[in-house]
């Protein structure tokens, strides 16, 4: 049989969205608000409910299908700009993940939903980004964002 304890751990995955940096909340806050132009009420405990994690993209592929209302991808993009132009002046580094970096003596890397230029720059920007060797995925990169393992 199998045992984890047989086998050393040579890398450690981290998604980066509420794991690395504290920034779920505010995505889903200016999300939310941008939603309401196109008559998309959505409450945000609900949206993060339900999309935590999710790429926004396919969040909003979901809400344009139940509101039965499109969604222009330059919205879309628009949003996420938005998202960005936010968190470079208020998303925080969770408490203590610095220190966890330094004492993991491993590979170490990204795997997350968010776009690479907003992971890059926010890493950049926190000075994370020296902790993983460039080794930073993104949904981007794949057909299938999480949940499927496509990514890792």
């Amino acid at each position: 049989m199998y045992k984890l304890q047989d086998q050393p751990i040579k890398l450690v995955i981290f998604d980066c969205d509420g794991v690395l940096l504290d920034s779920e909340g505010i995505a889903n806050q200016v999300e939310v608000e941008a939603l309401k132009a196109l008559n998309i009420n959505i409450d945000s405990e609900n949206c993060q409910k339900r999309f935590a994690g999710v790429t926004i993209k396919n969040a909003f592929a979901t809400l344009a299908k139940e509101y039965d209302k499109p969604i222009p991808i330059q919205f879309l993009r628009k949003t996420e700009d938005k998202v960005v132009n936010i968190l470079e002046k208020e998303v925080k580094v969770i408490p203590h993940v610095k220190e966890a970096l330094k004492k993991i003596e491993i590979s170490k890397v990204v795997a997350s939903n968010s776009h690479l230029s907003r992971l890059s720059k926010l890493l950049k920007l926190k000075k994370l980004i020296q902790f993983f060797d460039g080794y930073i995925f993104s949904a981007d990169m794949v057909t299938h964002p999480k949940p499927s393992p496509d990514i890792y």
